[in-house]
């Protein structure tokens, strides 16, 4: 029973020699210097990582995506004349700041210190720019913010004008944007080489009675509380089945293969049990005759493009790819612009 006594006894009771003991000390000591370690290290990486969250926090709540200007297409068409500065081998920034600032706008001293010309633009739905002497242009939004224009050998862009004001009522309250969408702030032009770069500032041209010249936005429908005389067909009431969704894709394509878009309607199973009326409800707002025109337009202008070669690209070409391709090394011309904040 003795050894049995001995092998059930507490190890706190079993006989241990010295250099076992000292070697036991030892090891609880570096163990719990290697724990105090990896506590400290753990301690230190979470006060990094609130550190950091609250950074992050701080530089959120002051960031700023968009620019304080609001402008629509209609507002934008019309005629223009556009200031343009004298031009110079390399892109410089107009004015702007680096990084820009929306209460750091550039005055449009800059141009008019030495003004060169001034070219008179007309904008034209849905994306038609003429000169007097390029009636071919094309120019286009970018968002609600600026506009760019390339007409005349020359590419522009720029963003529209906005202003602070103060409020009449109360001086005390923060200052409101107002958007000029008559007049853009410096921007910066350039020729389709990248050889020669301008700054410049447009400004609308306007009528004798001073309200800008571009289309004026379409009113707003009234809304009646008579009822339309004519009424809705009566398959748009009626929940949708397989067989009348087939009938309504049909006729759809019947449109669609006229127009030659490249594209044909099929049937959608989640549409099933719906009216045309709530199918019509996802399209989003609704469309006035004035957009309808300008999406016919646009159509118009397709087909005329599909009809006329265009120049293929050197990918497109059946030879052989070169073995390598550097834009800063082409036809003995460098493309690269200077890195710009």
């Amino acid at each position: 029973l003795q050894p049995y006594r001995q092998w059930r006894s507490p190890p706190a009771l079993r006989p241990v020699s010295r250099a076992a003991s000292r070697t036991g000390r030892l090891a609880r000591v570096v163990g719990a210097g290697a724990a105090t370690r990896n506590a400290s290290a753990r301690n230190a990486a979470l006060r990094m990582t609130r550190l950091g969250a609250v950074v992050t926090a701080a530089l959120a709540a002051h960031a700023a995506g968009d620019l304080p200007v609001h402008c629509l297409r209609h507002e934008v068409s019309g005629e223009w004349r556009f200031t343009l500065s004298q031009t110079s081998a390399r892109r410089s920034s107009c004015g702007h700041l680096h990084p820009d600032t929306e209460g750091g706008q550039p005055a449009r001293a800059i141009v008019d210190a030495a003004p060169v010309e001034q070219l008179v633009v007309m904008l034209k739905a849905p994306n038609v720019a003429e000169t007097a002497r390029d009636a071919k242009g094309r120019w286009t939004m970018v968002y609600d913010e600026g506009f760019e224009v390339n007409v005349g050998g020359l590419n522009f862009f720029a963003f529209s004008n906005f202003t602070f004001e103060v409020n009449a009522s109360d001086p005390h309250r923060a200052k409101h944007n107002v958007s000029n969408c008559g007049d853009t702030m410096v921007g910066w032009y350039q020729n389709p080489e990248r050889t020669k770069f301008g700054c410049f500032y447009g400004s609308k041209v306007l009528p004798a009675h001073g309200i800008p010249r571009s289309t004026p936005a379409p009113p707003a429908p009234a809304h009646s509380a008579t009822p339309s005389k004519k009424a809705a067909p009566e398959h748009y009431r009626k929940p949708m089945t397989a067989h009348l969704q087939q009938k309504v894709v049909n006729r759809l394509n019947r449109r669609l293969s006229m127009l030659q878009l490249g594209w044909r309607a099929r049937p959608m199973p989640q549409w099933l049990g719906r009216t045309m009326r709530e199918v019509n409800s996802y399209a989003g707002l609704k469309r006035d005759e004035r957009a309808r025109e300008v999406h016919r337009d646009m159509l118009r202008q397709h087909a005329l493009q599909a009809r006329q070669p265009r120049a293929r690209s050197f990918l497109q070409r059946p030879e052989a790819l070169p073995r390598d391709f550097d834009w800063s090394k082409r036809d003995g011309q460098n493309f690269l612009e200077p890195v710009m904040d």
